[in-house]
Order: C-alpha cells, then sequence, then structure tokens
C-alpha cells in the first residue's frame, strides 16, 4: 500500500455486495475481495477489500459472491498502477477491530408482502 494509504485515517461503514469470493492474495497475507455498493448519487462503485488476519479474516472467509454485507474499515485512494483491478477505493476491513463484515439478511418480496397484508393499523 501507498503512504497514503496507511495514513488515510478515513472511516466508513459500506453496504453493498460481494461481486467474488474473498481469496487469498499473492503473498497470503491478506484477503483480497471485491465489492459492489451504491453511492450517494446512485452510482455502483466498486470497493477493493483488503482484509488482514485477524477477526475480519476469519468472518469473510465464509462469505460467497452474491451476499450483502456491511463493512467498517478505513477508506484509502487507490494505486495508480494497480492494473490487477481498478476499483473507485480500497478498504482496509481489518482496522476496524470490532466489525469485520456481517451478512444483512432483506425480507423477501413475499415477506414484505405477507407483512404489508397483516399490518395492524
Amino acid at each position: 500500500m501507498s503512504e497514503l494509504q496507511i495514513d488515510s485515517d478515513v472511516w466508513a461503514a459500506i453496504v453493498g455486495k460481494l461481486e467474488n469470493a474473498p481469496h487469498r492474495a499473492r503473498t497470503g497475507l491478506t484477503m483480497r475481495a471485491k465489492l459492489i455498493a451504491v453511492d450517494a448519487k446512485g452510482n455502483a462503485v466498486r470497493v477493493r477489500l483488503v482484509i488482514r488476519r485477524g477477526q475480519a479474516f476469519d468472518q469473510m472467509a465464509d462469505l460467497q459472491p452474491g451476499d450483502r454485507v456491511r463493512l467498517v474499515g478505513k477508506l484509502a485512494v487507490p494505486d495508480e498502477g494497480d492494473s490487477e483491478f481498478r476499483a473507485a477505493l480500497w478498504m482496509d476491513v481489518d482496522s476496524a477491530v470490532r466489525l469485520g463484515a456481517e451478512r444483512i439478511e432483506h425480507p423477501s418480496r413475499i415477506g414484505r408482502l405477507i407483512k404489508r397484508l397483516f399490518k395492524t393499523t
């Protein structure tokens, strides 16, 4: 990571869908994953997740592509020379020791319809 990435103190919580399963980096010291999130303007944003060994590492290992997750971590600007993956942001997930990633359960359309039908007014 560049100095800018290491010195970043910008924390964020991002909700998105995993584009691929977390996998080990070439060095084996970190895991990488790609997340698709929606920014404030409604545009899709690709976020590269960097997961170091620790609590988040174990939590991320069980996630599959398509899982909706909420992540907390430090944001970083991607390296210009990163040809492996073009992302708008990088996120160091393990910088948030308390939260790595957690699945978000969304009610199905049928569940929402049933809730609406049996809603007491």
